[in-house]
């Protein structure tokens, strides 16, 4: 057993240097295809490393479909025929998922053939950006009440409070910046000291706009893509506080939908394309390896077609949009609040569980 362990461990290492290795080669490499090679050389090696972290967990049950989940009540509207699966037969996360991808399909369909309305509609105080803020103080009202659960439960000091308490108040927050903290609604003039803002506008992320983008757009990547599947494939965030705050793996599915939506970072920013390629490996591993044997739906397919056509329609014609380009970043915040929403929903249902199971005996204490 010792000398397993010593083989796994070496091969782990091994695995994670030659990822490193090769991510710091892409960087230091000025020619686009060795760069773009030793990065994606990198982020497949990243991602096996994660998967041989835990043997083991490959040997976890695969008999239910990836888009059922016992912890989130879905209510199963399968329909089937002489026990068969057929495409009518639908759960509600797959429902989800087939009306997010036809809604990015959509936006793809607006940016090739009306640029002009697809920039319309990411304006200021437009749909895409007000159903963006209200998807986070939805999110951000589901997790009062989930604050309210865990208080009446915990005291005000335990880490679920805690934590609980924090994403109330990012969601909050991110909200009130998408608004501009309603200054165009209640006329507010915008105060001298934030005479430094790129948009003169009282909000603080445009101080430091791309900074503060890459930052959202990088820790919704943790959040929805990377924490869940290193949840779902290895035993390392299986307790307490982790399994109760970390999403599913249906979130990841969810979550590469906004991966797709950035047009030139892939190219020329290394932080957005490592994220881009981690969550493209990931997606092809579920469909090759792990799900496609126990679902034979053509979502998963479709999802990675999506994922690889879309950044390369938004590189063609954002310059369609010329000097509003960087609005096709707002589509790609949309689709982080609708991530937020369910995994706002997702965490409720777990907390259901509080009122029905004794807190020393639960997963989570």
């Amino acid at each position: 057993m010792y000398k397993l362990f010593q083989k796994s461990s070496l091969l782990i290492y091994s695995l994670f240097g030659l990822a490193l290795a090769s991510i710091l080669g892409s960087l230091s490499s000025e020619s686009i295809f060795p760069r773009n090679f030793f990065l994606a050389l990198g982020s497949l090696l990243f991602v096996i490393t994660i998967l041989k972290l835990n043997p083991q967990s490959q040997e976890r049950e695969t008999s239910a479909r990836f888009t059922t989940s016992t912890d989130w009540g879905v209510i199963d509207l399968s329909v089937v025929e002489h026990n068969k699966r057929t495409i009518l037969s639908l759960t509600v996360k797959e429902l989800i998922l087939w009306l997010l991808l036809l809604a990015s399909f959509f936006s793809l369909f607006l940016l090739v053939f009306y640029p002009r309305r697809y920039d319309l509609l990411s304006r200021e105080d437009y749909i895409v950006e007000t159903a963006t803020a209200l998807l986070l103080f939805a999110s951000c009202g589901i997790f009062i009440q989930i604050l309210a659960k865990l208080m009446h439960f915990y005291k005000p000091s335990n880490i679920f409070v805690i934590a609980s308490l924090g994403l109330t108040l990012i969601l909050f927050l991110g909200g009130m910046e998408e608004v501009s903290w309603f200054q165009r609604a209640l006329n507010i003039k915008t105060p001298q000291e934030f005479s430094g803002n790129v948009q003169g506008e009282l909000n603080i992320h445009n101080f430091a706009t791309g900074f503060s983008h890459k930052a959202y757009f990088f820790g919704a990547f943790c959040l929805f893509i990377f924490l869940p599947f290193l949840k779902s494939e290895t035993s390392l965030l299986e307790r307490k506080v982790f399994s109760f705050f970390l999403p599913s793996r249906f979130l990841i599915f969810t979550g590469a939908l906004f991966m797709a939506y950035d047009f030139d970072a892939y190219f020329s920013n290394p932080l957005p394309q490592f994220t881009y390629l981690v969550t493209l490996f990931i997606l092809i591993f579920y469909y090759i390896w792990r799900l496609r044997s126990v679902d034979r739906t053509f979502l998963l397919p479709v999802l990675i077609v999506f994922y690889i056509v879309a950044p390369v329609i938004f590189l063609n014609f954002a310059y369609q949009l010329g000097e509003n380009a960087w609005r096709i970043g707002e589509y790609k915040e949309l689709f982080i609040g609708v991530c937020f929403l369910l995994y706002s929903l997702e965490t409720l249902s777990k907390g259901k569980l509080f009122e029905s199971k004794d807190l020393q005996k639960s997963p989570w204490s």
